[in-house]
């Protein structure tokens, strides 16, 4: 067996946290379009929220799991991590996007579509008020 010099723990210990934090990276990366559970779930939290949102207040907040800790991300944010993500929406949920953006034309029932109509819809408003 060799033996380790004094250093080479510290240094192990850093690339194990370097590796660590740069999981967040590589999890939010869809797989053939294929977005995690817990970023899909973001997305229909943060679609609810979004049509429950007035627009006249701050934009609501949905949790979203970090390496196994909840932090809060805007729904822009929810959305923007499944702008390219090619699973389906629940047809209830997507019957509601569809109707509340009639005028945007979505046609597919993917969390892409309804995701960058939605935040599309916030970019308009936005630059309208």
């Amino acid at each position: 067996m060799a033996h380790l010099g004094p250093g080479a723990r510290e240094r192990d210990r850093g690339v194990a946290l370097a590796s660590f934090f740069s999981r967040e990276v590589q999890m939010n990366q869809l797989r053939h379009g294929h977005a995690p559970g817990h970023i899909r779930d973001a997305a229909r939290d943060a679609i609810e929220a979004w049509m429950a949102w007035d627009g006249a207040t701050p934009e609501p907040t949905v949790e979203y799991e970090i390496n196994c800790e909840t932090h809060d991300i805007s729904i822009s944010q929810a959305l923007g991590r499944v702008c390219k993500c090619t699973d389906i929406v629940p047809g209830d949920l997507f019957d509601e996007v569809q109707d509340a953006l009639r005028d945007y034309g979505i046609k597919r029932p993917t969390y892409a579509a309804c995701a960058q109509a939605i935040l599309q819809h916030i970019k308009n408003e936005r630059a309208g008020s």
